[in-house]
C-alpha cells in the first residue's frame, strides 16, 4: 500500500507542475490486448474453480489466456522529449487455458476478468511520423473468477476474488499522423506477490488521439 501511495503521489506532482511549462502534450488512446498469463504453483490454486467448472479438478492451470482492452493516457510536458507520466486501465476476459490435462477454449457465464491499474513512465522518440515508445511501472489487479459457470444457471453466483501487485514494461512501435497516432507493442509483466514468478506476456494494437 505504502509503495501505491507513493506512485500516485508521483503522479500527482507532475500533474501540477504542468502548468510550469509553455506547451505539452496529452496522448490518450485504446488497445486491443491478446494476453497469456503464466501461472507458477503458488498462483495455480486461484484457479482451481475454472477448472472445476471445465469438470478438471485433478488439473494444474498452467496458463490462462485473455483478450481485452486497455485505456491510456500520457502526459508529456514538452513535445521536444517526450518523457512523461503514464496512466492506465485494463480490463481482460478468460477466453482459453493451458492444463496439465490439455488446452482449450473458456466460455465465461458471468462476467470473470481482471482489472488492472498501471502507472508508471513513458518515453516516445518519433523520428517525422515513425518512431518507438516503452512504457514502464507498477500495476495493481483485481481478479474474479465464478465458481458457477452453468449455461442459465438461476441461483446465486460465488466468486474466487483475489488481488495480485508487480510490474510491467511495454515497448513497440508508433506512428504519428496529425492529432492522432498508432501503437503496436508488446508487454511484459511480473506478479511479485507470490513465492514463484508469476507473469504475463502480450500483444497489442492501439489508436488514441493527441491534445495539445
Amino acid at each position: 500500500m505504502n509503495t501505491t501511495k507513493r506512485i500516485a503521489a508521483a503522479v500527482l506532482l507532475l500533474a501540477l507542475s504542468f502548468n510550469l511549462y509553455a506547451a505539452y502534450e496529452v496522448w490518450g488512446g485504446a488497445s486491443f490486448v491478446g494476453n497469456r498469463n503464466f501461472l507458477s504453483q503458488s498462483a495455480q490454486q486461484h484457479y482451481r474453480p475454472m477448472l472445476d467448472n471445465l469438470g478438471l479438478a485433478d488439473a494444474e492451470m498452467k496458463h490462462v489466456r485473455r483478450i481485452g482492452t486497455n485505456l491510456e493516457m500520457v502526459v508529456f510536458p514538452s513535445p521536444a522529449l517526450r518523457i512523461g507520466p503514464y496512466l492506465a486501465l485494463e480490463f481482460l476476459f478468460p477466453v482459453g487455458y493451458s492444463s496439465s490435462a490439455g488446452d482449450g477454449g473458456y466460455l465465461s457465464r458471468n462476467f470473470d476478468r481482471r482489472s488492472t491499474l498501471k502507472a508508471g513512465l513513458s518515453y516516445y522518440q518519433i523520428f517525422k511520423r515513425f518512431g518507438f515508445f516503452t512504457d514502464a511501472g507498477l500495476d495493481m489487479s483485481v481478479n474474479r473468477i465464478a465458481t458457477t459457470n452453468e449455461k442459465n444457471h438461476k441461483g446465486p453466483v460465488e466468486y474466487e476474488t483475489f488481488g495480485e501487485w508487480g510490474y510491467f514494461i511495454n515497448f513497440g512501435i508508433l506512428a504519428k499522423t496529425g492529432d492522432s497516432y498508432f501503437k503496436l507493442g508488446g508487454t511484459f509483466a511480473q506478479k511479485l506477490n507470490y513465492g514463484t514468478p508469476v507473469f504475463d506476456a502480450a500483444l497489442f494494437a492501439t489508436f488514441g488521439f493527441i491534445i495539445d
